[in-house]
């Protein structure tokens, strides 16, 4: 498939150097709890009147997950079967460590005035997104402008909620690099965001569901999930989840379900990810410069990243390391932050940032299957098997390995 249309941002060689410390310091805290920190987001969702409240639990198959505080009382998933209510983060949010986004500097073209037109046309591929939600401040370069934002402010991210202190909450931009990178790859998707997950990256699994039926009903092709959870009970893995996936595959035109596998590092399922009927993306790791990738698909597939989860239920695999992205501006809270990153808005900058998860390498996934919709003028699900062929897919746990991005690759000394 040509990528002639994408709109790659270009680092200069030191502010690569830079961003591939940074990344080193991602990707290591990349599948390590940190009690810590849900010590803190706990404490913060306490005193938020109306935030959604959290426990951390014991899992049959022993570690710890999340669940909404009310597990207790249990809810019902439709079938009289009283089950747990659990938390689906932002699989970048809930096990990364203290270091997460990290402002960059890029060079890139402005996305064209006539964008919105294409995302608006006969042909158009709606791609959505849910997440924390989109930036509601509008951009210099034009990226993202388009995306329709919700005048009841639906699918605003809030940014500075927990608390509101001036400063960038833990989850705060993930929904907009997540669309940024849908934008990179398909210029001409038109990108529709669905807030579920709050300005801390959480939400119920019940919220999610919800958002996810109500993209299929306003006739989304692709619906791209960067979040997840592994399940509490794996006898009855994420009911409500479950639940809507089947309603939306019982549609007639059903779209296309793309969700990240998980940053854990392991084989365990991750939800929804691991349900039938949606494509798992894992994550790969960054590539070299641009004469090793042009040679690279001929002499060696790129690696599964070791963070990364993976397993027979994945079905493809997209660099996860160090992508570069649109992001929102703000100053982090050195909570959650090596030192204070201030992402700027101002004269002619706009703020970009890099970021590494399998959050990212699934919209990679979600922008090509919207692209080849459109290309081959064929149905999602065709879309899927002629890109992600399950006949010959590898059994090393990654799919099909894919590299739209190429990522940064980390330096290996990330001490400083």
């Amino acid at each position: 498939m040509p990528d002639h249309d994408m709109r790659i941002p270009r680092r200069d060689k030191a502010q690569t150097a830079r961003d591939a410390v940074r990344t080193g310091r991602q990707v290591a805290k990349l599948g390590v709890p940190d009690p810590a920190l849900i010590e803190t987001l706990t404490t913060r969702h306490i005193a938020k009147r109306d935030a959604l409240q959290f426990e951390h639990v014991e899992r049959r198959r022993g570690g710890r997950a999340l669940v909404v505080a009310e597990q207790a009382q249990a809810a019902s998933a439709g079938n009289g079967k009283a089950v747990p209510r659990t938390m689906v983060t932002a699989l970048q949010m809930v096990l990364k460590s203290v270091d997460g986004p990290a402002p960059t500097s890029v060079t890139v073209a402005d996305f064209p005035e006539e964008g919105a037109v294409l995302a608006s046309a006969d042909d158009e591929i709606v791609v959505a997104l849910i997440d924390t939600g989109i930036d509601k401040a509008q951009r210099r370069d034009g990226w993202l402008n388009e995306v329709k934002r919700d005048p009841n402010d639906d699918n605003i991210d809030e940014l500075d909620a927990f608390p509101q202190n001036g400063l960038l909450d833990f989850g705060a931009g993930h929904g907009t690099f997540v669309a940024g990178i849908v934008r990179q790859i398909d210029p001409r998707a038109k990108i529709v965001v669905y807030r579920a997950l709050d300005s801390s990256g959480l939400a119920s699994e019940e919220e999610v569901a919800k958002a996810m039926k109500r993209a299929a009903e306003d006739g989304a092709h692709v619906i791209s999930l960067s979040l997840g959870e592994q399940a509490v009970d794996d006898d009855d893995p994420c009911p409500h989840l479950a639940d809507a996936v089947k309603q939306i595959h019982a549609r007639s035109r059903p779209p296309a379900i793309v969700a990240a596998a998980g940053n854990y590092g392991t084989e365990e399922r991750v939800y929804p990810a691991a349900l039938p009927g949606v494509v798992a993306v894992a994550a790969l790791r960054a590539q070299r410069g641009s004469w090793f990738r042009r040679w690279l698909p001929r002499y060696l597939a790129p690696k599964g990243a070791t963070w990364s989860s993976r397993g027979q239920w994945v079905r493809c695999s997209a660099v996860g390391e160090g992508i570069v992205s649109t992001f929102v501006t703000g100053t982090e809270d050195p909570v959650f932050a090596h030192g204070t990153d201030v992402y700027p808005q101002q004269g002619d900058s706009d703020s970009w940032a890099v970021w590494s998860g399998t959050s990212f390498a699934a919209p990679q996934i979600a922008a090509l299957i919207a692209k080849k919709c459109r290309a081959d003028r064929i149905s999602p699900h065709k879309a899927v098997e002629a890109l992600f062929p399950l006949a010959r897919r590898p059994q090393d746990g990654f799919g099909k390995r894919v590299s739209p991005l190429p990522g940064t690759k980390p330096a290996r000394n990330t001490s400083s």
